[in-house]
């Protein structure tokens, strides 16, 4: 069996927990972009407009690194079985039949898939 240390470990976890909050991270860039345009509105703001535009670049970036990181450096069979696993949050047994492959064999590409895309996002 493969030995992973743990350092490498923590930089596929830091990538499934992206990939997990992906969704909520999205709905995050939009409510921050509607208060940033109501306080944009009143004066006397421009300290909270900062911080707030620097939380919507710093997750836009985060989201066009995933996206990058599924475009470009996954397979088909691996976008599939991680949209599915980790940012659609469905149970294997959920979605096996979809991709025509055994629980056994979604979770080895799912890890697979996750060393890829930890490395791609520079973790």
């Amino acid at each position: 069996m493969e030995h992973i240390d743990k350092k490498e470990f923590d930089k596929i976890r830091e990538a499934e927990n992206w990939l997990y909050n992906y969704k909520s991270t999205k709905a995050g860039i939009e409510s921050l972009k509607e208060e940033y345009e109501v306080l944009s509105e009143v004066k006397n703001t421009a300290i909270q407009l900062s911080l707030l535009e620097s939380r919507i670049n710093n997750m836009e970036r985060k989201i066009k690194q995933i996206d990058r990181a599924l475009d470009q450096a996954l397979t088909n069979i691996e976008k599939e079985i991680i949209k599915y696993a980790c940012i659609e949050g469905m149970y294997y047994y959920e979605f096996t039949y979809k991709v025509y492959k055994s629980e056994r064999q979604c979770k080895r590409i799912k890890k697979m898939a996750l060393e890829k895309i930890a490395i791609a996002l520079g973790l």
